[in-house]
């Protein structure tokens, strides 16, 4: 958990450091201690946090690669990974927040579901 939180604090500052960070570390210790979330950690450059599956899928929380890491297929290694350790049937379902993530998603084949910004990707093994 502590190399995922120096990633998230490298990429995501505001969220995971100072107090809103303490706050944020405590919430994701506490949900993964009772396995509603896991963590996981690519050689300390790219961290995911996700929910624990939900039919079939694991709902991305987070998701970073350190800036000078990128282009480098940490994040769909790791992706991969949790998908293979999760046994998920369906894939991942994400909330997309920025143009930035879109990106990468959509270049990963994740799919626009639904009202709310979300993708899907229901072959995981077929992608990864």
């Amino acid at each position: 958990m502590r190399d995922c939180l120096a990633v998230w604090q490298a990429v995501f500052p505001v969220e995971f450091s100072g107090e809103a960070g303490q706050v944020r570390y405590a919430d994701c210790s506490h949900r993964i201690r009772h396995g509603i979330s896991r963590a996981f950690c690519f050689d300390k450059k790219a961290a995911l946090l996700v929910f624990c599956k939900d039919n079939g899928y694991a709902v991305i929380d987070q998701l970073a690669v350190l800036p000078g890491s990128r282009g480098n297929g940490y994040a769909v290694r790791l992706l991969s990974h949790a998908a293979a350790m999760l046994q998920l049937e369906n894939g991942f379902l994400f909330e997309s927040r920025d143009a930035q993530s879109d990106h990468f998603y959509e270049k990963n084949k994740f799919r626009h579901v639904g009202e709310w910004y979300a993708y899907i990707y229901r072959d995981v093994k077929g992608v990864f």
